[in-house]
């Protein structure tokens, strides 16, 4: 019996194989766009979908390999537009402007299990952050940020025993801050107006729940649904935030469209993951940074772990003039 008789089949059974499992990501793709809107484990799928699709096209890549390549490569086509993107980014900044870009800083530092300090001081250090949000603040880390960041004078800062703890450090005065404890029907947040180089900046911290279940995935839109109300028609709003979802639910497109915001994270093809901080760049996109319609974006980026299962993100932006 020849070699090519032997390794035929089996060549065979592993492009079929390959060719499933691509059908298998198309199918959840589209179930996920169905469901989303109705279901919590339809939104779950959406929340993959540029995993789904990035599988797929790998998979029909070594299906044409195996000599699958009409299906292969016809599959791997149709699931790259997954990659499109469904939500609009924040219009890049004109840099000839002479205002200097304001930095904003928002990490979620798991602060009940992490207690590595150093990182975070070290970030803000080599970053310098004009505004940071942080999120589920424990006692411990509440002590460290009021004695260790005093080029941080103006501080707000609401430890919890549970994860719902936050806190606003600015480097510059604010004012009319509203704090918003969590309960049955909202989410932790802060809503305040900080005065930078005699420019209101609308700032708006906020920690929704995990949509785990009908009811925290409803208890979490309804969270979302009062977050854009804050946002929709105030001039130069930012809002920061461990949202819980990505840009691929219909959920977070329905806060970008009420609350006339637009993120700042890179498309699918500059996908950088958040969340956990173990996957690295191939984790999800639950923590944002939205801004209105009158704010531009010099710059976006996820930064490296600092002892959290959530990594940091730092924008810099400019307003529109």
């Amino acid at each position: 019996m020849s070699e090519n008789n032997i390794t035929h089949p089996i060549r065979d059974r592993i492009g079929t194989f390959l060719i499933f499992l691509m059908y298998l990501a198309i199918i959840a793709i589209t179930l996920g766009e169905i469901l989303a809107p109705k279901w919590w484990v339809g939104e779950l799928l959406v929340s993959f979908r540029p995993h789904l699709a990035l599988s797929s096209v790998i998979s029909g890549v070594f299906a044409a390999f195996f000599g699958f390549w009409r299906a292969g490569l016809g599959l791997a086509l149709l699931s790259s537009i997954a990659f499109f993107p469904l939500t609009q980014t924040a219009d890049p900044a004109d840099l000839s402007q002479e205002n200097a870009p304001i930095r904003f800083l928002s990490a979620n530092i798991c602060g009940h299990e992490n207690e590595n300090f150093d990182a975070f001081l070290a970030m803000i250090e080599l970053h310098q952050p004009d505004v940071i949000g942080v999120l589920e603040v424990s006692a411990s880390w509440k002590e460290m940020l009021e004695t260790q960041l005093s080029e941080y004078p103006h501080q707000t800062i609401i430890d919890r025993p549970d994860n719902f703890g936050i806190a606003v450090l600015s480097k510059h005065p604010y004012s009319q801050i509203h704090y918003e404890p969590p309960n049955a029907g909202a989410s932790p947040l802060f809503d305040l107006t900080i005065e930078i180089e005699e420019n209101i900046w609308h700032t708006i911290i906020a920690h929704p729940v995990p949509p785990i279940g009908a009811q925290w995935w409803n208890r979490r839109n309804q969270q979302l649904n009062s977050l854009a109300t804050l946002a929709a028609n105030v001039e130069h709003t930012v809002l920061m935030a461990d949202l819980n979802t990505t840009a691929s639910s219909p959920t977070f497109r329905r806060l970008l469209q009420q609350g006339q915001l637009l993120k700042t994270s890179e498309n699918h093809l500059q996908y950088a993951g958040t969340f956990p901080s173990s996957l690295g760049r191939f984790g999800l996109i639950i923590d944002h940074i939205l801004v209105s319609q009158d704010i531009a974006l010099v710059s976006h980026a996820v930064l490296p772990p600092i002892g959290s299962d959530h990594r940091p993100v730092l924008v810099e932006l400019i307003r529109k003039p």
